[in-house]
């Protein structure tokens, strides 16, 4: 199992954007990456409950 979800480049891009608003290349994809993250929230969401339930 990765430990992260972003790359490093796609954090930096993020990062920039959010900063000084420049869209970096690779902007226009990562965007559309993360409008459709439904699948990695849910994931999130299940390891969350797995982990509180583990911690009880």
């Amino acid at each position: 199992m990765r430990t992260y979800i972003l790359t490093d480049a796609e954090k930096h891009i993020i990062k920039r954007y959010l900063k000084k608003g420049e869209k970096l290349d690779g902007f226009r994809t990562l965007l559309t990456r993360c409008r459709h993250m439904e699948t990695v929230q849910e994931d999130i969401d299940l390891i969350n409950r797995m982990l509180e339930r583990a911690n009880s």
